[in-house]
């Protein structure tokens, strides 16, 4: 079980002006549930992309601040050992 945390997290997409992310500090503990919900265009996706190290590497534009795994940061481990560790399970819905 990993620690995933994120600290003054910022993603700007190429071409734009505006950060799609700004200040997003967040702690997901090993085994913890968490549950991320927002508006459409709120930047929930782009969280994601991030915490799993795909933004701004796949996607282009530019980090700011820290995503760490178990205190290491994405940007820098191998996108199959972060896939490994970073997963997301839902319960099916009935």
């Amino acid at each position: 079980m990993s620690t995933l945390s994120t600290r003054a997290l910022g993603i700007r997409y190429p071409a734009q002006s505006h950060w799609a992310l700004d200040g997003v500090t967040l702690d997901v503990a090993p085994g913890a549930v968490t549950w991320l919900t927002g508006a459409l265009g709120s930047g929930t996706s782009t969280l994601l992309l991030a915490m799993a190290g795909l933004a701004p590497r796949l996607t282009g534009g530019e980090r700011r601040g820290e995503v760490l795994l178990d205190g290491r940061d994405v940007a820098t481990l191998a996108r199959s050992r972060t896939a490994s560790r970073i997963s997301d399970r839902l319960p099916p819905c009935s």
